[in-house]
């Protein structure tokens, strides 16, 4: 039921206030690109955040406006500049939906790998890894540019150099 009502009010705030933005999905995106997503997305919102920049990641920590809890999400960047992977901390119970929902995704098919590894298929080239963090839920997705060589070896093994 309470899903229910917030998908009501997700769809009201629509209607009466234009495209709502999305959670930003930034594999291969900039830093810049990332954090102008981020920014639309959070203002959209009006939720109070802290970005937090290095040379090599993009930290935000969030609230929600009804909520007393935080929300962790770090970008991290490659040598190129460009987003390789999400790690994405919540300590409420929507953190494990948000985990049992990337794991359940029909599109990427997930095979446990190894302990707490996760491989998509070879289409998305998808790593998730399940870290541990007391009374937290805490998970990193990272793009994975595999040959196919490579991707069949870490399908059967969860070993792949450099990981």
């Amino acid at each position: 039921m309470r899903v229910f009502f917030i998908l009501i009010f997700c769809v009201l705030g629509y209607l009466a206030n234009g495209q709502m933005p999305t959670w930003p999905s930034v594999y291969g995106r900039s830093m810049n690109e990332t954090k102008q997503d981020l920014k639309a997305f959070l203002n959209w919102h009006n939720y109070k955040a802290e970005l937090v920049e290095s040379d090599t990641s993009l930290e935000v920590v969030y609230r929600h406006n009804s909520a007393s809890w935080l929300i962790y999400a770090t970008y991290y960047f490659d040598n190129d500049g460009r987003c390789n992977s999400l790690a994405t901390r919540r300590c409420d119970s929507v953190g494990v939906l948000w985990l049992k929902n990337r794991l359940g995704d029909r599109k990427k098919k997930y095979r446990k790998v190894g302990p707490n590894k996760y491989l998509s298929n070879r289409k998305y080239s998808m790593l998730l890894e399940v870290l541990d963090y007391p009374s937290c839920t805490y998970f990193r997705e990272t793009q994975l540019n595999l040959t196919e060589k490579e991707y069949k070896r870490f399908r059967e093994q969860g070993v792949v150099s450099g990981i």
